[in-house]
């Protein structure tokens, strides 16, 4: 009786139609798809913030844009916290 019931398990089980084709695994097509979001998210929030530190260390004046953007070095901040 064991012996039928383990040819009868091991015919249940179908082979395999196809064999696995390779390529981009699922974590990988997931990567591909998410990672130009990514990109554009960091050039939106990050690209600013680092703008903005490099602004902090000059003379710029957004109303003259022709004037030459002068490095104060950390001259800005002595004077803000100076006072």
């Amino acid at each position: 009786m064991l012996n039928r019931t383990a040819e009868n398990v091991a015919r249940a089980t179908p082979e395999p139609l196809a064999r696995k084709v390779r390529g981009i695994s699922d974590k990988g097509l997931a990567w591909l798809f998410i990672s130009p979001t990514i990109l554009l998210l960091l050039a939106i929030n990050i690209f600013p913030l680092f703008w903005a530190i490099y602004l902090s260390f000059t003379k710029f004046r957004a109303n003259r844009p022709n004037e030459v953007v002068k490095n104060l070095g950390f001259a800005n901040y002595q004077r803000i916290l100076g006072d």
